[in-house]
């Protein structure tokens, strides 16, 4: 009877074991689903407002993902032809798929910021690579006369939260975007030495490990007034 009821009871636990894994597995993969279903909505309604907006006269780009996205550039910079191009959750290969339109304006300038979110998707370094030269290829065909900046990729705080990507392979990326800008004649923008401390993103510019506060992105601006600019206003 004993044994019987050991059984029995090995059985059950064994059963609701069960039902608890595949609930969480259930659950876990519909929050994904879900998360995607969001971003990528989110990514269409930006690129189809993009599509919408006139073109200017010797505007410039802030072109990229998340972290793009979140900046005011125009009041940061303290111009009103730069324009923010920046959407959340973009990789390398969506700024292939939306460089035209943002070429189609001849802008003066491109600041690029792209590649973090790849890394944090754990994609080849290789790949992403590929998807950088692509979009440097469609600026320099479409319009030569635009200066582009292309942006280091900022360091991570681990401490405060984020753990998707190490500052190690971040810091392999930038050099990679390096090397690039001396093949295409773009201009490379070191902003990780300005963002880094004792090897992590300075816990003084964000809350979270990876997103910026305040503080960062008026950091991130001095950088670029103090690398880009000639005469009070960012270089054409």
């Amino acid at each position: 009877m004993k044994k019987k009821i050991f059984y029995l009871s090995l059985i059950t636990n064994v059963v609701l074991a069960l039902v608890l894994f595949s609930s969480y597995y259930f659950l876990k993969n519909a929050s994904q689903s879900d998360r995607t279903t969001t971003r990528k909505a989110h990514q269409e309604r930006r690129k189809e407002l993009f599509e919408i907006l006139s073109n200017q006269k010797n505007e410039v780009v802030m072109l990229g993902d998340g972290l793009i996205e979140e900046g005011n550039w125009s009041e940061l910079l303290q111009n009103p032809k730069v324009h923010n191009r920046g959407i959340r959750g973009d990789g390398t290969a969506d700024i292939v798929k939306r460089i035209r339109e943002v070429v189609e304006a001849q802008p003066a300038a491109i600041y690029l910021y792209i590649g973090g979110e790849d890394l944090t998707n754990g994609l080849n370094p290789i790949e992403i690579l590929q998807g950088y030269e692509k979009i440097l290829t469609e600026i320099k065909i479409s319009s030569p006369a635009t200066r582009i900046w292309a942006q280091s990729i900022l360091p991570t705080n681990f401490v405060k939260g984020e753990r998707t990507r190490d500052n190690a392979s971040v810091q392999a990326f930038n050099q990679k975007i390096e090397a690039l800008c001396a093949r295409f004649g773009a201009k490379y923008l070191n902003l990780y030495n300005s963002f880094v401390l004792d090897n992590q993103l300075n816990g003084n510019y964000t809350n979270d490990g990876l997103h910026l506060n305040a503080k960062g992105y008026q950091v991130w601006a001095k950088v670029i007034q103090q690398n880009t600019l000639s005469g009070g206003t960012i270089q054409n």
